[in-house]
């Protein structure tokens, strides 16, 4: 299944925290703990799936040998449900 970006968002990284704007809806949204490199590639206007994710984040040591399959179905759920993305058919 393939995501995309619900609208214009901007976005600003403090650490492991990003703070979103939705122009689209004027909200503004507070995401934790997720690594800037996965965040930024859910966010932007290149049609996505899980596999490129997953190969986004894989590069990194401190992900090195773990499952991250629930990690992104997690976050991916917590997007949508915030509205910045959406599935494509």
């Amino acid at each position: 299944m393939k995501y995309f970006i619900n609208g214009k968002v901007s976005f600003v990284f403090w650490d492991k925290d990003c703070i979103i704007y939705h122009h689209n809806s004027g909200n503004t949204h507070l995401i934790n703990d997720v690594p800037e490199v996965l965040l930024k590639r859910c966010l932007s206007a290149i049609p996505y799936d899980q596999e490129d994710l997953l190969r986004s984040i894989q590069q990194y040591a401190e992900f090195a040998g773990q499952d991250l399959s629930e990690y992104i179905n997690q976050l991916l759920a917590i997007l949508i449900k915030k509205d910045l993305i959406e599935q494509l058919n």
